[in-house]
């Protein structure tokens, strides 16, 4: 799909070992397609819960403690992506959601999903729909480290937006 694709986003919490999604990233950016990475927080209310409830019963915190070392649960509620992502990316492509709450009225959305809940309690503070709403308007620029600013991102150069 990607070698048909003008860009990708690709959604990656952190809490979900992926290998396809790392491949699809690295054939876009091989073929010089922007990829559009959103990275959204990731809590365990349950796993505190679960906390709270064993708090008082010292067998059970140590099994859970012990479980929690032997698999990879790791919250993750700023929003941070995976770092390894960063030079494959670039740094003006990560988002922490989609942002559909501004979009549901005014495109009719009625049906909500799971994320719409995620995204109540954490608010994106990049979201993604409105950048990409901007793409009608205006390509976006990266930062050149060489000349110490933003200039054209060739990733986008294929896009005639008149």
């Amino acid at each position: 799909m990607v070698d048909t694709s003008d860009f990708t986003i690709s959604y990656c919490p952190t809490n979900i070992y992926s290998v396809g999604t790392p491949h699809e990233i690295i054939t876009a950016t091989l073929q010089h397609k922007p990829v559009l990475f959103v990275s959204p927080a990731v809590e365990f209310p349950t796993l505190h819960e679960l906390r709270e409830h064993l708090k008082n019963d010292p067998k059970g915190a140590a099994l859970l403690a012990k479980l929690e070392r032997e698999i990879p649960i790791r919250e993750n509620p700023r929003a941070f992506p995976s770092l390894w992502y960063l030079p494959l990316v670039g740094g003006e492509n990560f988002f922490d959601g989609f942002g559909f709450a501004p979009y549901r009225r005014r495109l009719g959305w009625r049906e909500e999903i799971p994320i719409d809940d995620h995204e109540r309690r954490h608010k994106p503070k990049r979201p993604l729909l409105p950048f990409l709403e901007k793409l009608n308007r205006q390509l976006p620029k990266k930062w050149d480290a060489k000349l110490n600013k933003f200039v054209a991102d060739d990733d986008w150069l294929l896009w005639d937006l008149r």
